[in-house]
């Protein structure tokens, strides 16, 4: 919802769920190769990420690596469709307003 012409309003979700087999397979997989000389120049932010962690029966916590498919660490495809299938739950919700930086 935007709440005036310098700001605009969001939310931050932190939501649970169970892992998946599906999800931890994605994650073990390993990046992609790369010819030398494929690299090429990246876009700043053009690689998101979500803020994942993995939490154990005894409540400690991992942040996962994502492997990446291509020379700008975006993550393989497969995480993402890991991602996309699981069942999250909204636990807390943030309210987030942002300024604009540049006009």
């Amino acid at each position: 919802m935007r709440i005036d012409r310098d700001r605009r309003r969001y939310r931050l979700d932190e939501q649970t769920g169970p892992a998946t087999p599906t999800l931890l397979v994605a994650l073990s997989l390993p990046d992609r190769q790369f010819p030398p000389g494929t690299g090429h120049a990246c876009a700043a932010g053009l690689a998101p990420r979500p803020h994942l962690l993995l939490m154990d029966a005894d409540g400690r916590t991992l942040r996962p690596r994502f492997p990446i498919v291509d020379p700008c660490s975006v993550a393989r495809p497969e995480v993402w469709d890991a991602i996309s299938g699981l069942s999250l739950s909204v636990t807390r919700s943030f309210p987030v307003i942002v300024d604009r930086l540049s006009r």
